[in-house]
């Protein structure tokens, strides 16, 4: 592997935990906003059950989301999904080196400007 593109992915690994966590508070504000019909933490599920056992507010809640917020919340869930075995990869070939190697590599590339 040349050397630009080694620095280049290891550099890109310095950002992920980052990445991942801001995917994740999107996913949180989707679901705040969309599934919870803005009550907070209430328990819509305590209300009165409709014929499938549902209650009348989660069945409502579930069929008035956007198609383009589940499109949305899919699409964060699989780029985490993607980024964190990435990130298993990549430590995964750093600790195939020698110790000094690897400790050289991932200080310097890795947390360097955390």
């Amino acid at each position: 592997m040349k050397r630009e593109k080694a620095k280049k992915i290891l550099i890109f690994c310095r950002y992920v935990d980052s990445e991942i966590k801001y995917n994740a508070e999107q996913i949180q504000y989707y679901e705040d906003k969309y599934y919870m019909n803005g009550s907070g933490n209430t328990d819509i599920n305590s209300s009165i059950k409709s014929k499938n056992k549902i209650s009348k507010p989660t069945e409502a809640t579930a069929l008035n989301v956007p198609d383009f917020v589940k499109a949305n919340i899919h699409k964060l869930h699989e780029l985490n999904k993607n980024l964190a075995a990435l990130e298993t990869a990549i430590m995964y070939e750093l600790n195939e080196l020698t110790i000094h190697q690897k400790t050289i590599l991932y200080d310097f590339y890795i947390v360097s400007v955390k």
